[in-house]
């Protein structure tokens, strides 16, 4: 799902130009699954899934994740 949500929304979960991202996903936020942790393209589809299924959680474990995603379905020029 999340990966499907990211590539309709955002045109996919390789975040190539994305400078935020990257840095949230190497600070001490505990990623959204535990097998995403080695993966930006998983992590990030994975906390697009939580932005659309439980926004709250992903606000409260992870809110440089939540910010950037919020910033980038609401901001068509922000890469993240």
């Amino acid at each position: 799902m999340g990966h499907n949500l990211a590539k309709a929304r955002l045109g996919g979960t390789q975040l190539q130009n994305a400078v935020d991202y990257p840095k949230a996903v190497r600070s001490q936020e505990l990623p959204p699954a535990e097998y995403t942790a080695e993966n930006i393209a998983e992590d990030f589809a994975e906390s697009v899934s939580l932005y659309w299924t439980d926004w709250a959680k992903l606000k409260r474990d992870a809110p440089m994740r939540f910010s950037i995603i919020d910033k980038l379905f609401k901001n068509p020029r922000y890469h993240g």
